[in-house]
């Protein structure tokens, strides 16, 4: 989501207001800089970077430092107070006023400023052969969840969904200028669910209402586009429709990213996160059973309050009984606001989380590997997202329909972005497949 909110900052600077992009930030009259704050780690991060922010901010007069995202609605008066030089704070809550907040600092008069680029911009880079082939789309904004370790329903907001409408025509825009391959995102698109009025939406007609399996019908209609992808989906509004939109649409990947976060039942009630581990379960053997050959990737949290040794043998326990592709794993931070941080003491001791999170990552690893090195001599198809070439050979880099990545040489360069090219498994690493093109 932050990835997709910078470059709607960019866009928004770069077609409005005549800015211009620029990698080295001596050149930049403008610094954006965009926050997370979903672990302490990140926020800690962000913190560090904006304090190396004043040197550039006193070198040259007339620059402009913008902080935005998640930090900021959390730590508003603590930025204001410890970092004076920061000109403009926009919190998340705020993000889709970022064009009438930040004119309002802009030099009067001044024909181009230029500002750090976060993230690629995709709307707006005149060269063709820079323009990317992925884009992500937001359906959604905010959650209505409030897992109890999480706190982006606080610093987000209410959950609401975007009007169809508006999602079709941003992707029939961005496929109208080179964009192949879409990825939905929100903090849960599942729960995705749009009332309409009249049927006046010319994408979906005849429909009471869409729902998240409805929207991906839609988009699958969309000529032009390769690919659809989505992201994040919550297990318990995982349903039929979706499952069946996913084994049946020609153009939605067959992956799923089901955020699992603990193996055992009891902390998963802790969590609040509204499903049990054998419900969790059931649900995976749905998927596999209407979807053949999809990809199950999934976040795992260890060391949660009072998470016991057997709770954690129980996750090791369903994620090699599931043999996830992939999964993110991470340490149980505290976050302020939430039901964790008022209810709950940080009992697991770091060392055991770290311990915890080895061993876990060892067992995922494990499994990626010998389900990558399984798709040697299988025939797949990538969408190629980057060309490198050197003197001495080009490869090819994207992802097949699983979500995997995959490089491959070729002799001489025939090819595209955004084209889609079989290609034959020859060899593979915990994380990337390795192939050649086949007719």
């Amino acid at each position: 989501m932050n990835v997709s909110d910078s470059e709607f900052f960019a866009n928004i600077l770069t077609t409005q207001y005549n800015c211009e992009l620029t990698d080295d930030i001596s050149n930049a009259d403008i610094a954006i800089f965009n926050t997370c704050t979903v672990r302490q780690h990140a926020e800690d991060r962000a913190l560090s970077i904006i304090g190396r922010l004043k040197r550039w901010k006193e070198e040259s007069n007339g620059r402009l430092l913008v902080v935005c995202g998640c930090a900021v609605e959390r730590l508003k008066d603590t930025l204001k107070t410890r970092f004076s030089f920061i000109d403009v704070l926009i919190s998340s809550k705020d993000v889709l006023q970022f064009g009438e907040i930040i004119a309002k600092y802009l030099p009067i008069g001044q024909d181009r400023s230029k500002f750090i680029k976060n993230y690629p911009i995709i709307r707006n880079l005149g060269d063709k052969e820079k323009l990317q082939v992925t884009a992500f789309v937001p359906i959604m904004r905010g959650c209505n969840n409030f897992c109890s370790y999480c706190i982006v329903p606080y610093v987000r907001g209410e959950e609401y969904s975007i009007p169809p409408k508006e999602i079709f025509n941003e992707i029939s825009y961005l496929v109208a200028n080179g964009i192949r391959e879409v990825t939905l995102i929100g903090q849960n698109v599942n729960s995705y669910r749009w009332k309409l009025e009249n049927n006046t939406v010319h994408c979906c007609n005849n429909k009471e209402f869409v729902d998240f399996a409805g929207l991906l019908e839609e988009i699958n209609k969309i000529d032009g586009l390769k690919r659809i992808r989505f992201l994040t989906n919550h297990p318990k509004d995982m349903n039929d429709r979706i499952i069946s939109a996913v084994g049946n649409l020609e153009k939605v990947c067959k992956h799923i990213h089901l955020p699992l976060q603990s193996g055992s039942s009891r902390i998963l009630q802790l969590m609040n996160r509204k499903y049990t581990k054998e419900e969790y379960l059931r649900l995976v053997d749905k998927i596999y059973s209407k979807i053949p050959n999809v990809s199950i990737t999934t976040d795992i949290i260890v060391g949660f309050p009072t998470e016991t040794e057997k709770d954690f043998k129980e996750t090791l326990e369903v994620v090699s009984q599931v043999g996830f592709d992939n999964a993110f794993c991470f340490k149980y931070s505290v976050r302020e606001m939430t039901a964790a941080a008022k209810n709950f003491v940080d009992d697991v001791p770091r060392k055991v989380k770290e311990e915890r999170l080895a061993e876990l990552l060892n067992l995922v690893n494990e499994i990626a590997y010998k389900k990558n090195k399984a798709r040697i001599g299988k025939v797949e198809e990538i969408l190629i997202e980057k060309i490198s070439t050197t003197s001495n050979t080009t490869e090819l880099i994207g992802r097949i329909d699983n979500n995997i990545t995959t490089k491959v040489r070729v002799n001489e360069n025939i090819y595209h972005l955004g084209d889609i090219v079989k290609v034959k498994i020859i060899d593979a690493t915990t994380h990337t497949l390795f192939g050649k093109t086949v007719q």
